[in-house]
């Protein structure tokens, strides 16, 4: 469960800004839009967050900041060489920040566990680590890992809680991977439930690379191998109002489906859809995936078959998230998604949310996202500590700010106050001559 992130100068973003997820004190909503946490005392959490601004305001990099902590945490020891360089980019438009390393900041729970997590680093090199435990709310600081530059060395600095083998994992980290990452490697005891709450717990969508592609392989990879998860999905997109019969997930080796492919290669990647396996962080690069739906003729009991390919741009978005939803909502996962409505109906969107939002996330599921989708500003939909804006200051660089900032009055349509400017967070356009 995610309790709050924090990035600081990291592409749009220069000074720290902080996503929240732990709910206010309104009781708007407390009981469906909201859940009780361990680890959390009376705190409780948000079930999900919506981001709002204008094109370019940097909603985008929030979510991808998530993103990039999980890549490195999961990457960094077994997927990385001592040469590589790592994916941050600073705030390139201040001379003083552009050379300066990007901060992370990443507080969750795991097993009953608070966790706090600090990352700061450039592209050649990881400046500070460090971890903080809350066992039975007492703060423990584990490990703390610094840079000096002067000896062109680190200062490591353990704490009496962490057990296990320190110095001999000390040994493999590079300047360029993880302490926590290399800890797993080696089977730390203390160490690898929390890697693993990055590796099994944080689905952050890859927005580096083509959705379709990524997440349609992901659900069908889920529905092929569980049953449960193909009548799940088969439901929701009945729900949906989608003219779905049934599904059929068909595997094949990738040499096989390569041969048989006839069309051009945008085509078959419509139709096949290459499997990230997310838990791990890597491609699967043995097996294709085939995506068939299945319609009833109008005048027989025949069912008909659809490539994917075939299917509207939206159903096939809904596809390739929903699986990513109905896991998260099952093992209490957090699940990010940039622009969530794209190529969505806002009923479409709106299900999505309230599924988040209602009694079947009873585990304690969380939906990150962001939308231009105006409709699910609604007082019946979200929380005010659900909404978050992004906008671009006087110096060009993104704020980040909640709903809660702002007090409107019961009679007043959110909706209507954001189209309006009331909130910010929107392109104030001029006229175009041509």
């Amino acid at each position: 469960m995610l309790v709050e992130f924090s990035v600081e100068n990291y592409r749009s973003i220069s000074q720290r800004q902080t996503l929240k997820m732990v709910a206010a004190g309104s009781k708007t909503m407390v009981d469906s839009n909201s859940f009780a946490a361990a680890g959390m005392g009376k705190l409780r959490l948000l079930k999900s967050a919506a981001l709002y601004g204008a094109n370019a305001s940097g909603k985008t990099n929030i979510l991808r900041g998530l993103s990039i902590v999980k890549n490195i945490v999961i990457k960094s020891a077994s997927q990385s060489q001592v040469d590589d360089k790592l994916d941050v980019e600073p705030f390139r438009l201040n001379s003083s920040l552009r050379i300066k390393p990007s901060n992370f900041e990443i507080i969750f729970i795991q097993d009953e566990v608070r966790y706090q997590y600090y990352l700061s680093l450039d592209k050649e090199r990881i400046y500070e680590e460090s971890l903080l435990a809350y066992p039975k709310g007492i703060a423990q600081c584990w490990y703390t890992r610094i840079y000096d530059a002067e000896s062109n060395s680190y200062k490591w600095k353990y704490g009496a809680k962490l057990k296990g083998q320190k110095k001999l994992i000390e040994e493999f980290v590079r300047p360029n991977s993880l302490f926590l990452s290399h800890a797993t490697q080696n089977n730390h005891e203390q160490l690898t439930p929390v890697y693993n709450w990055f590796r099994e717990k944080l689905h952050a969508i890859d927005i580096n690379h083509n959705w379709r592609n990524i997440s349609l392989g992901y659900t069908a990879n889920m529905c092929y191998n569980q049953d449960e998860m193909l009548n799940l999905v088969l439901d929701f997109m009945k729900v949906a109002d989608i003219d779905i019969h049934s599904l059929r997930i068909t595997k094949k080796p990738w040499e096989e489906a390569l041969a048989l492919n006839t069309r051009n290669k945008q085509d078959f990647f419509m139709e096949f859809a290459q499997i990230e396996d997310v838990s791990q962080g890597i491609y699967n690069e043995h097996e294709i995936y085939s995506v068939v739906t299945q319609r009833q003729m109008e005048d027989s009991e025949e069912l008909v078959d659809f490539s994917m390919r075939n299917e509207s741009q939206g159903t096939q978005r809904l596809f390739s998230i929903i699986g990513f939803c109905l896991d998260a909502l099952i093992t209490q996962k957090v699940v990010v998604i940039d622009e969530l409505s794209r190529s969505l109906h806002p009923a479409l969107s709106k299900l999505i949310v309230q599924t988040f939002n209602g009694k079947a996330n009873y585990k304690g599921g969380q939906l990150i996202f962001s939308t231009h989708d105006s409709t699910l500003l609604d007082k019946d939909i979200l929380r005010r500590d659900q909404v978050w804006f992004t906008e671009k200051n006087e110096n060009r660089a993104t704020d980040l700010y909640s709903l809660v900032e702002f007090k409107p009055t019961k009679d007043k349509s959110l909706q209507q106050g954001y189209l309006n400017g009331r909130y910010g967070a929107i392109p104030f356009t001029g006229k175009f001559q041509f």
